[in-house]
């Protein structure tokens, strides 16, 4: 449905522009009111502020450097060296704390002391012990079993990239996809978010499998099993030492970290706060300077991961999919929609009707958002921005895959039941958070 559009007068610069009734009013001469609310604030923290200065100079020299070859799997460098280094510290620094521990009990255990420096250090240790990344008790792992074409689909792009098969899959109401090595035996999960696959044509989501699947082999070494596991458990100590947080999102590591929740906050509580904070100063360097050496190889990953995704459906669906990751305001609107309607909105309907009437307008304003979007060092992604320059540059190949449009919709058929209900669950959480 055409929506009219007024034209009024820019009140910041003078110039015409358009008006679509229902969106944000902007101007796309001057930028003025690009953004609703302002999402870059400058950081706080001097910790921050020292990323942001190193995301934004590092970022901008990443891209020169993918911008300038057609392949960039990241390699050894010196960086990556020193992150092992430090993720051996991080190891040996959980091994060392239960050793210690036992030392006391077994070799000390004359002294009372010495049985409860025991207890204590073992007690540490089990604080400290190497973590890997688990799976939510509410998650339902989905096999080859209940998702048959779907499975068929996915092991076609893992054959075209090289990689590892996938061995489960988690659908969600997540506005997003990801895929991860989980527990001990590092088996591979493929989250899916029923949103956002809901939005994608067939070529689109073609692409945004091969871009996940591409994270198995395009040398990321945050998925890595050895680092990996350092930085998920030096993350862990971080959060347990760290004093009480609000939640703060669209935001990166560093400002959910800083973040202190001042409700409640008696004299008492204050000072217990700040010695948290000293404590947790040590094991939250080591984590942010592991994550420094890491955010080259990390994003390179990243261009890289997009360019797999170009190779298997096409430069087109790889763009296409990357912009309309970005309407995640829209994703909102169509949720507190449907929480609003109290049953008389069905919230994926809703989803895709937005999507098939959002203006011309409306998707350049995201768009300027994004481009105005700065690299950061604490984020793993390179801005969307950078990614769309960096997959347009690359030379156009035939996609490795052929999109089979009555296999996907099969896949699609299959998947129904549990999209539904994934949207179902995402609705619910959502007017339990915001509306009760």
């Amino acid at each position: 449905m055409e929506v009219a559009v007024k034209i009024e007068t820019c009140s910041a610069c003078g110039e015409q522009i358009e008006v679509v009734p229902g969106y944000v009013k902007w101007c796309e001469h001057c930028l003025d009111q690009v953004q609703e609310r302002k999402r870059e604030e400058p950081p706080k923290h001097w910790m921050a502020k020292i990323f942001d200065w190193l995301g934004r100079k590092q970022g901008d020299q990443l891209l020169k450097g993918v911008l300038s070859k057609q392949t960039e799997k990241p390699g050894l460098t010196l960086k990556s060296g020193m992150a092992y280094i430090v993720a051996t510290l991080i190891h040996m620094t959980s091994i060392l704390l239960f050793a210690t521990g036992l030392y006391c009990l077994i070799a000390l255990n004359e002294t009372v002391a010495a049985i409860f420096a025991g207890v204590i250090l073992l007690a540490i240790s089990w604080l400290a012990r190497p973590r890997v990344q688990k799976l939510e008790r509410d998650e339902t792992v989905l096999t080859a079993d209940e998702l048959p074409e779907l499975f068929s689909l996915l092991d076609e792009v893992s054959s075209a990239l090289g990689s590892p098969k996938i061995d489960g899959v988690v659908i969600n109401g997540d506005y997003n996809a990801s895929i991860a090595y989980y527990g001990w035996k590092k088996r591979v999960i493929l989250k899916i978010g029923a949103p956002l696959l809901i939005v994608l044509d067939h070529e689109e989501r073609t692409a945004l499998f091969g871009h996940e699947i591409g994270h198995l082999v395009n040398g990321d070494l945050n998925r890595s099993g050895y680092i990996g596991t350092a930085l998920f458990t030096i993350y862990t100590w971080v959060s347990v030492l760290i004093p009480e947080r609000t939640t703060v999102y669209d935001t990166g590591l560093l400002d959910y970290m800083d973040e202190v929740n001042p409700v409640g906050l008696g004299p008492l509580n204050w000072i217990s706060q700040q010695v948290q904070r000293v404590i947790a100063f040590f094991p939250k360097m080591i984590f942010l300077t592991l994550l420094y050496l890491l955010y080259q190889n990390m994003q390179r990953a990243e261009y890289y991961a997009d360019q797999l995704a170009a190779s298997v459906a096409g430069k087109e669906a790889a763009i296409s999919m990357l912009k309309k990751l970005e309407y995640v305001e829209t994703f909102l609107y169509s949720l507190r929609k449907t929480v609003i309607g109290n049953g008389k909105v069905h919230f994926l309907t809703e989803l895709k009707e937005q999507f098939a009437q959002l203006p011309a307008k409306e998707k350049l304003r995201i768009q300027k958002i994004s481009e105005l979007e700065k690299s950061r060092a604490d984020d793993t992604h390179p801005p969307t921005a950078y990614r769309l320059q960096y997959i347009e540059s690359r030379n156009e190949r035939k996609p490795l895959m052929k999109t089979d449009s009555p296999r996907m919709k099969r896949v699609e058929l299959e998947m129904a039941v549990y999209s539904e209900k994934a949207a179902e669950e995402v609705v619910e959480f959502y007017r339990y958070y915001k509306y009760s």
